[in-house]
């Protein structure tokens, strides 16, 4: 087992690496508790199902990414899920049944959304 924890461990920072992240950027795009990533990469212990799912997602892994690269398996790297289009996806869905009392507050979220993306301040 300590092997192929080990293979995976290789596989995810090497795929780190190519993303041009840090364990705190996996732990933020998978939205997994960032103690969880380091007791991973630090061999401590495997995630759980649910979050290797979450990581695998954010890595743009298949489901299973993770333990086929402990068996030393090949895969292909999906596409990664851009975070705010899906959030503009939400906001979009939302809004068109939204009452016009409560758009003011899917506004204001949808402006945050948009200064991340730019980097400049909405009003």
């Amino acid at each position: 087992m300590q092997g192929e924890l080990s293979a995976a461990i290789a596989a995810v920072s090497q795929r780190l690496a190519e993303l041009g992240w840090n364990p705190s950027d996996l732990a933020r795009h998978a939205e997994v508790d960032q103690g969880t990533v380091s007791d991973f990469l630090k061999g401590k212990r495997l995630p759980r199902i649910a979050t290797r799912s979450k990581l695998e997602h954010a890595l743009g892994w298949p489901a299973g990414g993770i333990e086929a690269a402990a068996t030393g398996k090949p895969m292909r790297v999906q596409n990664v899920p851009d975070v705010n289009a899906a959030k503009i996806a939400l906001f979009v869905s939302y809004a068109a049944d939204t009452p016009p009392e409560k758009m003011r507050v899917l506004t204001e979220m949808m402006n945050e959304v948009l200064a991340d993306l730019d980097g400049k301040p909405r009003s």
